[in-house]
């Protein structure tokens, strides 16, 4: 249930004129939050789920002010696009019309192939306006998954506790039959603390299933990850044993 990109995208698209110009096929990815970069040598810092914004204003440092501008952007856009994927960031905006003007067809391509969602925003659009609104949604929308994941916890766990109308206002609000799933966390990831753990969860791991974030949630319990849906059970946990066999920590 964490905030997605698609959802992020078509909430504010007309009041930030985003534009989707390539990657689009990676809409689904959570935020974790928003991240301002200028300089390639300090996003190793982020830690999974970002959506980065650029203007390009140091772009022609890239190669030493060498080069064409059109060079120049290439060179820059494509090392911090490439970090950022690798570091499993969610998408990035470019602050467009000073810095940078049209975006290279290169670098629609290279986004495209890594799946990796590239937006513009028009220079008019003030930075510090849409980073504010992004915070605090994601930020409201982490306490609802919390209270979200908290009822079905007592559900489970504490039945006579449980109130269905709770959920009234959640995406399971409607929903008439719900699907568990269990996934056994390997003993490596037992040392690490819950906040690393929920943040590898839900902006590394759950980003690559194919199921709607909205479909489920998610909570520890016993040294196991418990989900629950309430559409598709069944091929949603088919998508989470596909997701746990390729991941570098989960082997069923």
């Amino acid at each position: 249930m964490a905030l997605t990109l698609q959802s992020l995208f078509t909430a504010t698209a007309d009041q930030y004129r985003l534009k989707l110009i390539a990657g689009k096929k990676g809409m689904h990815h959570p935020v974790s939050w928003m991240y301002y970069t200028e300089d390639t040598s300090t996003i190793d810092f982020i830690r999974g789920g970002e959506l980065a914004l650029t203007t390009g204003m140091n772009l022609e440092r890239t190669d030493g002010g060498r080069g064409s501008y059109t060079d120049c952007t290439i060179a820059y856009l494509t090392r911090l696009i490439t970090c950022l994927h690798e570091l499993n960031a969610a998408g990035l905006i470019v602050n467009t019309g000073k810095y940078v003007g049209e975006i290279p067809g290169e670098i629609l391509r290279l986004c495209d192939t890594l799946k990796f969602p590239l937006f513009s925003m028009p220079w008019e659009i003030h930075i510090v306006d849409i980073m504010q609104d992004y915070g605090n949604r994601i930020v409201n929308e982490r306490q609802k998954r919390k209270s979200t994941a908290g009822l079905f916890y007592s559900a489970l766990f504490n039945p006579q506790k449980f109130d269905p109308a709770a959920l009234a206002g959640t995406s399971f609000e409607n929903a008439v039959v719900y699907g568990i799933v269990l996934l056994e966390l390997p003993e490596e990831l037992f040392h690490k603390s819950d906040e690393e753990l929920s943040r590898y969860v839900d902006y590394s791991f759950n980003a690559r299933l194919d199921v709607p974030q909205q479909l489920f949630c998610w909570f520890m319990h016993d040294h196991k990850i418990v989900y629950v849906f309430h559409e598709n059970p069944e091929q949603a946990g088919a998508e989470i044993s596909r997701a746990a066999g390729d991941d570098r920590f989960f082997r069923i």
